[in-house]
């Protein structure tokens, strides 16, 4: 009997992190109304953190071939907590399943390349899994396997990059000049109006 293999989600080392310290900007606000600016801090960093989520979603996905409702769950937004100064955004180094990506045929029964599944991980680069061929898992879904041998069984699914690998290093000066812009805009507009709402909103 094959041995059953257990893929566990992880993090990986790969985060951006939005120091609550660069208020430079805003030194006016903080000379004025010291009192605002833990509050107005935490809320800027937490929302700062989810709209780097967003843009690094929309990043991975103009360079691949990926709908973004699966990447969702992989990219995640770590707020404020108390005593630390940072909010961070972590990438999963958890392998994503091949048939995520663009790959032909798409359909059971139609009879596959030669030597296996055409798969296009990355836009315009179309490779071919040698031995891959497609099958129905056990809740129904259609996904890529290859043979272990040259038996039948044992089989094993075929993956593609993780969400961290697929952050290309000239996005992350991107990333960080987004959080910067939109840590500075978020922090200043609390410091004017978001003590009005102390009590009901909550990030």
């Amino acid at each position: 009997m094959a041995k059953k293999q257990v893929y566990r989600d992880s993090k990986s080392d790969f985060n951006i992190d939005m120091s609550i310290a660069d208020l430079d900007n805003v030194y006016n606000y903080i000379k004025a109304y010291p009192e605002r600016v833990f509050l107005a801090s935490k809320r800027a960093s937490n929302r700062t953190a989810n709209s780097i989520r967003s843009e690094a979603r929309k990043l991975i996905i103009k360079d691949y071939t990926i709908k973004s409702k699966n990447i969702q769950g992989r990219i995640f937004s770590q707020g404020l907590k108390n005593g630390e100064a940072y909010a961070k955004v972590l990438f999963s180094s958890n392998l994503i399943e091949l048939q995520n990506f663009k790959y032909s045929p798409t359909r059971l029964g139609i009879k596959k390349p030669k030597d296996g599944i055409s798969v296009t991980i990355r836009k315009g680069e179309r490779t071919i899994r040698q031995g891959s061929f497609l099958a129905r898992a056990k809740n129904g879904v259609i996904k890529i396997y290859t043979r272990k041998t040259e038996k039948r069984l044992p089989i094993r699914r075929e993956f593609g990059p993780s969400v961290a690998s697929m952050i290309r290093k000239e996005s992350i000066p991107v990333l960080k000049e987004h959080g910067l812009n939109r840590y500075i805009q978020t922090f200043t507009h609390e410091m004017r109006y978001g003590y009005k709402h102390k009590f009901k909103r909550k990030y």
